[in-house]
């Protein structure tokens, strides 16, 4: 039996601790992943590593560039040959990686692609992190901030999920935490843990609604818990961590977007610090559209003029189909 890399940072090989630290400085700042291109390693530590660990290699199998905003949306193959898609979305002043903690989503949000499919497995920490290292390589460039708003819902797959957070942060790529984005449907014990546990993170709730039944409708999870059950739990890890949360609310023209909406919305977050991101439906999953640009800036005014803090949230990617909500690898290799 062969072991992951990634699962044994203390273990001896080679019987000395500090090769460890050279390997991941071969596949961390150098992007190799071939132990026999490691070659300040000995013959016989190159070969005990072939005999005993294995990389969480995945094989590039297709990079779609949008032309009108420079974002990636990469393809991967696991090895098992179940495929994952991941985003580089370029800004002004640093690039983003919008990693995937499943293959596919079990939660079925009614307006999401990639929820349409269900999910295949939850992914290794490993191969979190290798998206993030691949899509690194493929750009080069450094890549200083990470969504977890890929394929998957983190906290479905919590373990794997907090091990990448903290390797992002812990290991020689040092990214800091308010750099690196999680994003949920809400699990409120898992929202609790992941304050109790100290995973340091920006949280992002998708929300979607704040009125009790279109929540349920919209997002099938939603019905393991009610929204005062959710509220909680966030004020919970923000007393726990001092991080502020962000309420993700995609746009759904004649469901989501009314005056009842906005009252029920602004209720709900008027008393609390945080930031709602109005996101405009991308394609037209089960009917669903999204509201024009002018709508979506009423709401959003409209939000601001009644003390809550909201913004319009470019949505990068959408002509490749990599927006928020897109994502759905079909590919079998």
């Amino acid at each position: 039996m062969k072991f992951n890399l990634f699962d044994v940072p203390v273990e001896p090989i080679g019987g000395k601790k500090f090769i460890y630290g050279q390997i991941m400085d071969w596949i961390v700042d150098k992007k190799v992943f071939d132990f026999d291109l490691m070659t300040n390693l000995s013959k016989k530590v190159r070969q005990e590593l072939h005999d005993n660990y294995i990389v969480s290699k995945l094989k590039l199998v297709t990079k779609q560039i949008d032309k009108d905003d420079g974002t990636i949306k990469f393809l991967f193959s696991l090895s098992d040959n179940i495929t994952v898609e991941s985003v580089m979305i370029p800004s002004k002043d640093h690039y983003t990686a919008c990693v995937s903690t499943q293959a596919g989503c079990a939660v079925g949000c009614r307006f999401c692609a990639t929820g349409q499919g269900g999910v295949g497995r939850n992914l290794h920490f490993g191969e979190i992190i290798m998206q993030f290292l691949t899509m690194e390589k493929e750009i080069s460039q450094r890549i200083s901030h990470v969504v977890f708003m890929g394929m998957g819902e983190p906290f479905h797959n919590y373990e794997n999920s907090k091990l990448a957070v903290r390797f992002l942060q812990e290991s020689k790529l040092n990214i800091s935490a308010r750099r690196i984005t999680v994003s949920s449907v809400g699990f409120p014990d898992k929202i609790k843990q992941w304050a109790d546990e100290g995973v340091r993170s920006e949280l992002a709730i998708s929300l979607h609604s704040a009125i009790e039944f279109k929540r349920r409708e919209l997002i099938p999870y939603a019905k393991l818990c009610s929204i005062p059950e959710l509220m909680d739990a966030i004020n919970y890890h923000f007393l726990k961590t001092k991080r502020l949360p962000t309420f993700e609310y995609v746009m759904l023209q004649g469901v989501n977007d009314g005056v009842d909406d906005l009252n029920a919305l602004v209720r709900l977050v008027r008393n609390i610090d945080c930031k709602i991101n109005l996101i405009a439906m991308n394609g037209s999953t089960n009917g669903f559209v999204s509201p024009d640009r002018d709508a979506i800036k009423k709401f959003c005014k409209q939000l601001n003029e009644n003390r809550v803090k909201a913004t319009l949230r470019r949505s990068a990617g959408a002509n490749i189909f990599a927006a928020c909500g897109q994502l759905k690898a079909q590919s079998k290799l």
